[in-house]
């Protein structure tokens, strides 16, 4: 593993914090018991795929002035085992494994302080393209993502197994630049899915969206009233 053990000093909302980069077994401990925290029984992290993670990308870690863990993200720049991931991707497009703040510390912004951060980071190892999955019912990640310029692009199916309450997955993607613009508005001639974002699986909006994707439609802004959806 690779020690890196600079750290990025910043404030948000007033309040200070760091990140650095995961450098050892225990780092990644840490950051899965985040990631549990965060994720509950959607299919968390495991120790394994932690460690594919590391020694193929990054591991960003999040914390706040009393050095407790409070976030980790996740990028590859490089294609694991599809027993891990069942997405290939070649360079320089990167992926983005998943982004955790702890139940404790969300709401504060720190989500799309990660998600920010990690951009830059796959921009300086030469990636031009970032791909990652969300759940349809997971609207503060899709809120950030689509914020930051993402794009839903593709429904797939049974992503991570059989079962449809929890498996399936939207594909989102990027052009990673400085000083590419963000989305994170609606614009005219824009169709909305309404989502329930408090249910376990909104099987009409999967549908719907599945539908809107397959006739050349992106995903391009997300609010509490669904996802909005362009011709591209």
């Amino acid at each position: 593993m690779t020690i890196i053990s600079d750290r990025k000093y910043f404030l948000q909302r007033g309040k200070p914090y760091y990140m650095r980069l995961a450098c050892s077994l225990q780092d990644l401990g840490l950051a899965k018991q985040v990631d549990d925290a965060a994720f509950g029984s959607h299919h968390g992290i495991t120790q394994e795929e932690l460690v594919e993670i590391h020694k193929h990308g990054y591991v960003i870690l999040l914390y706040n002035e009393n050095d407790e863990l409070v976030g980790e993200s996740q990028i590859l720049t490089e294609s694991i085992s599809t027993d891990i991931l069942p997405h290939e991707f070649e360079s320089p497009t990167c992926y983005c494994y998943g982004i955790a703040i702890h139940p404790d510390h969300q709401g504060h912004g720190l989500g799309r302080r990660l998600a920010k951060e990690h951009e830059l980071l796959a921009i300086t190892k030469g990636m031009k393209v970032m791909e990652m999955t969300i759940r349809i019912e997971n609207y503060a990640s899709l809120r950030v993502m689509t914020g930051l310029g993402h794009k839903v692009l593709d429904y797939l199916s049974g992503f991570y197994g059989q079962d449809p309450t929890k498996d399936n997955r939207l594909l989102l993607s990027k052009k990673l630049s400085p000083d590419f613009p963000p989305i994170g508005a609606i614009h005219e001639g824009t169709i909305l899915v309404p989502i329930d974002f408090n249910s376990p699986h909104d099987a009409e909006a999967h549908q719907k969206i599945a539908s809107l994707i397959l006739t050349g439609h992106a995903g391009i802004h997300v609010d509490h009233n669904g996802l909005y959806f362009k011709k591209e």
